[in-house]
């Protein structure tokens, strides 16, 4: 099996296929951007945002078993090293991309593992000429680009909470 980092390399490619990868015996996953043309253009399945430590990122899939493949009624192709590949006739736009991914639900193990709203933490304010490191920067991408409009309380709770981990975990700048 490929290390995450491995298939977040392989994610960024755009070549009008889903990858499937395998894991175990039993069982394939599609990750970002394949995961995206498979529910999108090949059959509508429940995408799941996990959080992977190793790349301090979330990562959004989608998995089901091996013997389902057949049935999807779609071309695929197993490939040498066990992953499938489906081709599809989409290009990927990445804003919406980028949206459905702040959209799918996280794990229920990230849920779970947000800290209490009843710890304090101090908010952080940025003066003017302060330098931000990338794990702000991306934060202050992702909130600029939250549709909260189009988000259920829930999913705008959610969403911040990353946010959080993601300034936490980062070390973010705390000016």
């Amino acid at each position: 099996m490929a290390s995450i980092h491995d298939i977040l390399t392989a994610e960024t490619k755009t070549d009008h296929s889903v990858r499937l990868y395998r894991e175990g015996s039993l069982f394939y996953r599609a990750y970002e951007r394949s995961a995206y043309l498979f529910v999108h253009h090949v059959r509508d399945y429940q995408a799941v945002r996990k959080y992977y430590k190793g790349c301090n990122s979330f990562v959004v899939s989608i998995g089901f078993p091996q013997k389902s493949l057949p049935s999807l009624g779609c071309q695929y192709v197993v490939n040498a090293d066990g992953t499938v590949s489906i081709p599809v006739e989409a290009e990927i736009d990445e804003q919406q991309f980028l949206q459905w991914k702040d959209n799918v639900p996280l794990h229920q193990k990230d849920i779970t593992a947000t800290p209490s709203p009843s710890v304090s933490h101090p908010t952080p304010t940025l003066k003017p000429d302060a330098k931000l490191d990338t794990t702000d920067a991306e934060v202050l991408r992702r909130l600029r680009q939250y549709n909260l409009a189009a988000s259920t309380p829930m999913q705008a709770m959610l969403f911040i909470s990353e946010l959080q981990r993601m300034l936490n975990d980062g070390k973010g700048t705390a000016v």
